[in-house]
């Protein structure tokens, strides 16, 4: 299934009730999460089928940082973000904002874009962004001690 093809919920977003019946051995915190990875990382409401992929994914395993951070992996990777067209600013920006709930300083946003990968344009704007695939950067920010401290209580429980 593709995930540009999962439907719509509210901005508020799915509940476990809401989501059907496959969520309901979900935990908020995953719904929470698979909500933060739509609707921040896709800018995008999550739509129930695609919402439901993920929940049986989910239970189909022991919750866990490495599940965690499969999916962050998966919703970073997916040819729906990247038929986005998005800066590498607006991603890294994303990707702060949908993992670990907080936006970049300076400092990090800086550390990513001066990889010898990314390149600017004539107003010191990053323009591209070719350090590693995105999914491998979303992997390591939710496989990171910050996600395990501040975010995996959370997404398990």
């Amino acid at each position: 299934m593709k995930l540009n093809t999962f439907i719509k919920s509210t901005l508020i977003g799915l509940t476990v009730a809401a989501a059907a019946p496959a969520a309901m051995a979900a935990t908020q915190g995953q719904v929470g999460y698979l909500n933060s990875l739509y609707e921040i990382g896709l800018n995008r409401a999550a739509d129930a089928g695609g919402m439901n992929f993920y929940i049986n994914a989910i239970n189909s395993q022991t919750c866990s940082q490495s599940q965690a951070a499969s999916l962050a992996a998966a919703f970073f990777g997916s040819q729906e973000l990247q038929d986005q067209h998005l800066s590498a600013v607006t991603q890294i920006n994303r990707l702060y904002r949908a993992v670990l709930k907080r936006d970049p300083s300076a400092n990090e946003l800086l550390q990513w874009a001066a990889h010898p990968g990314a390149t600017w344009d004539s107003q010191y704007t990053m323009v591209t962004f070719k350090a590693a695939p995105l999914a491998d950067i979303a992997r390591f920010f939710a496989n990171s001690e910050e996600f395990k401290v501040n975010r995996l209580g959370t997404y398990c429980n």
